[in-house]
């Protein structure tokens, strides 16, 4: 196999082959090296003669998982699925992070009860599930772990909390010692010193931000992520014009980076310009991101509707679960006079809807 574009070598990993899913994920399974002039039908016929039936469970939630990826309106029923039938805690753990993406009463209380199962790689995704939910219920959820007796645990809730951090709270303060202390073992990468940045911010030590931020671009002049949150923090500061630099900086070391386009974008829109074209980018450059898509269409409605109803539908396609997309579908077909498919449109956003009902009650 190749990796990293350049390095061949021996791939040791010998997985379950799953012909029957390479249809329908588009992936490659291990039958199909040798026996190249088989299809995948053929190929899953094989394996059924032998061994019957694929298992359900832990070995379906690939299928769970490019249904999440892709927001498809069929990805909270996949997750939950594989939830109650997998006996994996890698496999739990790598779902439960997306219960977050889906807020309602339903999946806080399944992402509360991951809060508290044994092992600690559900727990510690489980915190990242809390942190989609709003703020108001991070101290509540997230305080018990911060005696987790499992460092990255206790640590990774207080990084969370770290915004809103609980008042008089010796373990909170500990657990964010822990953080610390773990971020400066990797100074020497452009995440960390990323990360210190927001560190340093919650602590409101601006000179210790713009240090780190220095220090990321210096490390990795490629690295987006440090000038989209060195721009942001600007921004938080009423620094419009520094950010935009900042982001300007950034396009001119990866000037085909979509997030900075769109940032970019964005920065314009707020500042009452025409940032059409930085979310144009930003969309083709990306195209399988939903929120490119959206906002870019959202933008472009008021010169051309049509133009963006295309862009609307064509998101769908590859996120046939994303509520923004069907709700401005109903709204744009309403605009043009099409009552029969905004009704559709908003019939399906509504059911969709209902499986994400507002944010629980706080207790």
């Amino acid at each position: 196999r190749v990796y990293m574009g350049v390095d061949a070598r021996n791939d040791h990993s010998f997985r379950i082959p799953r012909p029957d899913l390479s249809d329908r994920l588009n992936t490659p399974n291990a039958c199909q090296n040798c026996h190249t002039k088989l299809d995948n039908t053929a190929l899953a016929n094989s394996l059924k003669q032998w061994y019957g039936e694929p298992k359900q469970g832990i070995i379906n939630y690939g299928s769970a998982l490019s249904h999440l990826r892709q927001n498809s309106d069929e990805a909270l029923n996949q997750l939950y699925a594989v939830l109650l039938a997998s006996t994996s805690k890698i496999a739990t753990a790598t779902l439960v992070e997306y219960l977050g993406n889906f807020p309602s009463r339903q999946t806080f209380t399944t992402t509360l009860q991951m809060l508290r199962n044994t092992d600690p790689l559900v727990r510690y995704a489980a915190i990242h599930s809390v942190e989609r939910f709003d703020a108001r219920f991070h101290g509540q959820a997230l305080s018990p772990l911060l005696n987790d007796p499992v460092l990255s645990v206790r640590s990774e809730a207080a990084r969370v909390l770290m915004p809103h951090p609980p008042q008089d709270n010796p373990a909170f303060k500990q657990a964010l010692n822990d953080y610390y202390q773990t971020l400066l073992l990797n100074t020497d990468r452009a995440e960390s010193q990323v990360a210190l940045a927001a560190y340093w911010q919650a602590q409101g030590k601006t000179k210790n931000v713009l240090d780190a931020f220095k220090k990321a671009l210096k490390i990795q002049p490629q690295f987006a992520p440090a000038y989209v949150n060195y721009a942001d923090f600007y921004r938080a500061q009423g620094n419009d014009t520094q950010a935009k630099l900042i982001l300007e900086q950034g396009l001119k070391h990866i000037p085909d980076n979509a997030s900075l386009h769109y940032a970019l974008g964005l920065w314009k829109i707020r500042n009452h310009q025409d940032g059409l074209n930085q979310l144009k980018h930003a969309h083709e450059r990306e195209p399988q991101m939903s929120q490119y898509a959206y906002v870019y269409a959202v933008a472009l409605a008021q010169q051309d509707l049509s133009a963006a109803i295309a862009i609307l539908e064509a998101n769908l396609k590859r996120h046939s679960g994303d509520l923004q997309t069907l709700f401005a579908l109903a709204h744009y077909y309403a605009q043009q006079g099409n009552s029969a498919k905004a009704a559709i449109y908003r019939e399906k956003a509504q059911n969709l809807a209902r499986f994400t009902p507002a944010l629980p009650t706080q207790q």
